[in-house]
This record gives C-alpha cells, structure tokens and sequence, in this order.
C-alpha cells in the first residue's frame, strides 16, 4: 500500500503552490488580514487540505481494492487446483487400501514346484533371493519359503488366511509396508492376480509341499 502512496510524489501534504499563491504567502495573510478576508482565506485553506486528505483516501482504498482484486485471484485458484488434487488423492488412497482375501484356489495337489515357484520368479523373488534377500526372507526355494524371515515363519500350514505371505500378497495387512509386492515399486511389478493368491492359499491349505 505504501507503495502506492509514495509513487505519488507526496504523502497527505498539499502543494507548496496554489492558485499562484505560495504556501507561505497564504500563512502571512492569514496573520496580516483578519476579519473577512483572513476567514476566505483560512475557508480556502481548509478545503485545500480536505481535499488533498479525501484524495490520498481514495488512492488508499484503490489500493485496498486491487490488494482485495489480487487475494480473490488467489482464492480462486486455490479452488480451481483443489478439485484435480483432491481426485488425484482419493484414487491414490483408494489404490493403497487393504483389499479382500481371495478364496483358495479349489484346484488339488498343488504343489510348490509345479505351481507357486513361477509365481514367485515372476514377482517376489526379485527382492526375496540372493545372499540378503528383504527381510531375511527367501522365496526362491522351497526351504526358504517354509523357514520365514526375520519376522518368523510366514506360512501357517493348514491356515492360509492367518499366514503372513498370504496377507502380504494379498495386501491385506495393516502395515502397507508388509505388501508383497510393494506398491508403485521401482521395478514396476504388478500385484498378484486373485486367482495367483488363491494359488497360494490352496497350497498352504493342502500342506505347502
């Protein structure tokens, strides 16, 4: 606002020349000339300063306005990228929620070699082989899945529902940390289908041979 009023060259004083009259030639009659003429003169000294005081008011409330212009622009576009931002989170969320246990598969015999190993190559054993797999946890090898990691055993033999593999691949536990595998991951893996999780469960269920 200061700004404003500085740029124009003053700052609520009148000018120092008036109608051709100096400002001092109009205090000394005021002093000299009392009666009529000191009062015309003291009246037209008062309407000079009322009207440089109402001018410097206005320029404040344009400047008000345009500061009030500038905060509605603001406003507006706040709102305007608040909609796509807030769809954008809510698909986010929505994609890291828990989901739902898939049934177990109602195929029989299902075995480690046959039918979870491919399985595994495709989308676990990236982070869970070699000499420091994540989490101690190996799954390239029969052994290894049955052994567990750091956390203890992740199968349940008998009770696929409460085995820590299955409710990480079917990202199911609480702590998306857990999932299997991770969202958005670097290598761009994709999340077990249904019907891989419930491969998985009716291995565990059957006894994870």
């Amino acid at each position: 606002m200061n700004a404003c009023l500085y740029g124009t060259g003053a700052w609520l004083s009148p000018p120092q020349q008036v109608g051709g009259c100096q400002r001092s030639d109009i205090s000394a009659n005021e002093g000299d000339s009392p009666g009529a003429a000191g009062g015309d003169t003291r009246v037209t000294q008062f309407l000079i300063e009322t009207f440089f005081v109402f001018s410097h008011l206005k320029l404040i409330f344009v400047c008000e306005i345009n500061q009030l212009m500038k905060t509605d622009t603001w406003i507006k576009l706040t709102f305007s990228l608040a909609v796509p931002l807030g769809l954008a989170w809510t698909v986010y969320t929505a994609a890291a929620a828990p989901g739902t246990l898939p049934p177990a598969a109602a195929k029989p015999g299902v075995t480690y070699a046959t039918d979870i190993k491919p399985i595994f190559d495709n989308s676990c054993v990236k982070c869970h082989s070699g000499d420091k797999p994540k989490g101690h946890l190996k799954l390239d090898s029969l052994a290894g899945a049955l052994k567990g990691g750091k956390d203890g055993k992740v199968i349940k033999i008998g009770d696929s529902a409460q085995s820590m593999l299955v409710q990480a691949v079917a990202h199911v536990s609480k702590d998306d940390d857990d999932w299997m595998p991770p969202l958005h991951n670097r290598a761009g893996i994709e999340p077990l289908r249904p019907e891989q999780i419930g491969l998985i469960r009716a291995w565990i269920d059957q006894g994870a041979k």
